[in-house]
């Protein structure tokens, strides 16, 4: 009895103490945790358990003025910046935003304002006698003349769809006489795939030159890319309306009653491989690794053909260039160029073509650094730090972390290609004497049997 009179004691204590503990409980909870928004990215302060406890929607936002994956992109971070490109012509100049960086990042398309920047820049980068030798057309001279559609002539009939193609890009060459010129550089962008276009001595079209031979090339750095057929058919109509206007311009000036029609045999529509004007897609040359690099390996084509085409493009060589496109066609072995650096696989690397993507941001940040506003913004100083980057793998010649232009991979892979056979040579050598140790063995045991 005494036993149980014991525990119903402690039982009656045990429940007189209970809501003393509850409160006792409740006043030291810990209190609940607070949002802060903080502006760095260090990590959650000593109240670990209280920063765990926080949910998906009340956990801290932070800010960081630092560009990562995670945080801004490079393009956020320099939207708000932009450069003016007019080296020569002020009233042409070209409006680059820091938004257009985005076009810029790995496995990203290249974009028109970016192609059209570096055309202009190529362009202002030769030397003046290469200059006058080369047209650019803009990256929207072929969209327009591609459409399907048309633009009413006077009297509001319809022009036809060859005819209409030309009147609507009359305009953008009313001011030059692109026959003046040994080659015409267009690019063609359809279907999110840019390919170029190059035109080899127009003027040779309706003048025959015994040297020169007229053509027109089409390089396309992907397989299944665009269609030769309807390029050349687009350019080659443009070429013979806008002949046709330049000599009714002149008949006019000069007072003769000129017929153009008569100087347009050549432009007839016929087979690509006409004699007398050749039109060749282009099969043995550098291609891309990848479905990105297409704008890329456009801007390479440009730079380089400008800087290593020559005077006048020979007949016999443009004859072995259709012979290679029909080899392909037709699965046969191809013939060596008798120029293996120029419109061959070996004319630059995909590497190099790789490293023009950097090549191009560089030019972006030098641009927006230099034409700033305020030279000390956080901005500017990641600009600094980005071009001395790129300059810094540019001096070491890192193919893949900077690009080399044709001059500059020239040397360098002529440099590549000395080390190389010399190192060959050596190789050669070592042989020899690793033979001449053999021989001389041999003769010493057959000398000792005879002993």
């Amino acid at each position: 009895q005494q036993q149980q009179q014991q525990q119903q004691q402690q039982q009656q204590q045990e429940h007189r103490q209970k809501p003393t503990r509850g409160r006792a409980a409740q006043a030291k909870a810990p209190p609940e945790p607070e949002v802060i928004h903080i502006s760095s990215d260090d990590e959650e302060g000593d109240n670990g358990q209280a920063g765990q406890a926080c949910t998906e929607a009340s956990r801290p936002t932070r800010h960081s003025t630092r560009i990562s994956s995670t945080h801004m992109e490079e393009h956020e971070f320099f939207k708000d910046m932009s450069f003016l490109y007019h080296p020569d012509e002020p009233k042409r100049a070209l409006l680059v935003k820091g938004s257009e960086l985005k076009h810029l990042r790995d496995e990203e398309f290249l974009n028109d304002t970016i192609m059209d920047f570096y055309i202009r820049y190529l362009q202002h980068q030769l030397p003046p006698e290469r200059r006058a030798r080369c047209y650019f057309f803009n990256t929207f001279f072929y969209t327009k003349l591609s459409e399907k559609t048309q633009k009413a002539a006077q009297g509001g009939q319809p022009l036809p769809k060859d005819r209409a193609g030309h009147a609507r890009v009359m305009k953008w060459v009313k001011n030059v006489n692109v026959f003046d010129f040994d080659y015409l550089l267009m690019p063609i962008h359809e279907g999110s795939h840019w390919s170029l276009v190059i035109v080899c001595h127009p003027s040779h079209i309706v003048k025959p030159d015994e040297e020169g031979q007229a053509c027109i090339l089409h390089l396309d750095s992907m397989d299944g890319g665009h269609t030769s057929g309807p390029v050349f058919k687009h350019v080659r109509d443009f070429l013979r309306y806008e002949w046709e206007r330049l000599a009714l311009a002149e008949a006019e000036a000069k007072g003769d009653g000129l017929d153009p029609q008569v100087l347009l045999p050549t432009f007839q529509p016929g087979p690509p491989s006409a004699p007398q004007f050749p039109q060749i897609r282009l099969a043995y040359i550098p291609r891309q690794d990848n479905h990105c690099d297409c704008g890329l390996f456009v801007l390479a084509y440009m730079d380089f053909f400008c800087h290593d085409a020559p005077d006048v493009m020979p007949k016999d060589y443009v004859a072995d260039l259709k012979r290679n496109a029909k080899a392909l066609q037709n699965g046969t072995k191809s013939i060596p160029s008798r120029n293996p650096n120029f419109l061959t696989t070996r004319w630059f690397s995909t590497l190099n073509a790789g490293g023009l993507r950097l090549h191009l941001r560089f030019l972006c940040h030098h641009y927006l650094l230099q034409q700033a506003d305020d030279p000390a913004t956080p901005e500017c100083d990641l600009l600094r730090k980005r071009i001395a980057q790129y300059k810094s793998h540019a001096d070491n010649k890192m193919l893949g972390q900077c690009y080399l232009p044709p001059p500059e991979y020239h040397a360098f892979t002529h440099a590549q290609h000395a080390v190389e056979q010399q190192q060959r040579r050596q190789h050669q050598h070592q042989q020899l004497d690793v033979l001449d140790t053999q021989e001389d063995w041999q003769e010493q045991q057959q000398q000792q049997q005879q002993q």
